[in-house]
Order: structure tokens, then C-alpha cells, then sequence
């Protein structure tokens, strides 16, 4: 769940100006946040703060934030669009846009770990997303010589992003 915070909320952020890794963001509960009269979400060590920077709310797993982030800043259509279009997730549907779907990871049917660690590699890989290959061995006509030829990537984002996103990672 919380790995969807950084790709779905955090890089879309960064990637589009909107904040940088010190940027103080609302980390309050949303007001009707589960469609009804209930504020959410909660985080999970039950503080809340008046507001967090962006390195402190990927280190300490913060809920509301990335959710705050992509309500008042990224939007649900972008956030969607950067997973889907921008990092491969295949598997996120319409349903899935929502903040707890989008920011927090509670989505219809999830991601899969190969899609998680594909999007993911953009951020060592300065930006360039590739699209997961499984290699058991790949062999010339002869079956002797073991030959792997890399597809090529795409930019997902700036370098910038990847390289901010990687250092708050760490």
C-alpha cells in the first residue's frame, strides 16, 4: 500500500513543479474523505500535523499527506495518468480514482511487484522507464553463445525528479 505513496503522489508532484522535497504540505484529515460525513484517512502511528515537508512524509509513511498532495496540488487524473501512462501500471482502473486508491495504495486489484519494481527503477535509472523484461537465457542459432539485448527505454521524468525522488528513498 504505502509504495504506491512515492509514485503515485510524490514524483507527479516534483515531476510538475508544484513542490520540492523540502515543501511544506497539509498533512490535516480530509472532510468527507470516505465520501460520507468522515474525515480520513488516519495515519497509522495516529499523530496528525499541522503540516509536513515532503521528506518527512515519505520518511515517516505519513497518510494524509500524499493524499492531501494529490487533492489540492497533482490532481486524481494526473496522478492516474503518471502511473498508467508514465510508469506501466496496467492493472489500476477507473475505480481506482480516488485519493486512497492513488495515494495510499488501496486499489481495486493492486499492482504487481514487477510493475512496482519497474516503476520504481526510473528513479536509478535517472528518469527511464523500462518496460519489465524476465530473462532466463537468451541464446544465438546455435544454442552456444548467450546473447541479451536490453530494450530501450522511455523517458517517465526528468532526471531531476528521479535523482530528488531517489535521494528522499534513501
Amino acid at each position: 500500500g504505502s509504495t504506491m505513496k512515492p509514485i503515485g503522489a510524490y514524483a507527479p508532484a516534483i515531476e510538475n513543479d508544484l513542490v520540492t522535497y523540502s515543501s511544506v504540505i497539509d498533512s490535516s484529515k480530509i472532510k468527507n474523505y470516505f465520501g460520507g460525513s468522515k474525515a480520513g484517512p488516519n495515519n497509522w502511528d495516529g499523530k496528525y500535523y499541522n503540516g509536513v515537508t515532503v521528506q518527512f512524509g515519505i520518511e515517516h509513511s505519513v497518510n494524509t499527506a500524499p493524499c492531501q498532495l494529490i487533492k489540492t496540488k497533482v490532481g486524481l487524473e494526473d496522478s492516474y495518468n503518471f502511473l498508467t501512462k508514465k510508469l506501466g501500471i496496467t492493472t489500476l482502473t477507473k475505480n481506482d480514482m480516488n485519493l486512497s486508491s492513488l495515494g495510499l495504495g488501496g486499489c481495486e486489484y493492486g499492482i504487481t511487484t514487477t510493475q512496482s519494481a519497474a516503476a520504481y527503477a526510473t528513479f536509478g535509472n535517472l528518469g527511464m522507464y523500462y518496460e519489465p523484461t524476465t530473462y532466463y537465457k537468451v541464446c544465438d542459432s546455435t544454442g552456444k553463445n548467450v546473447i541479451l539485448k536490453q530494450k530501450s527505454g522511455k523517458r517517465a521524468m526528468s532526471d531531476d525528479t528521479a535523482s530528488i525522488m531517489n535521494h528522499l528513498l534513501q
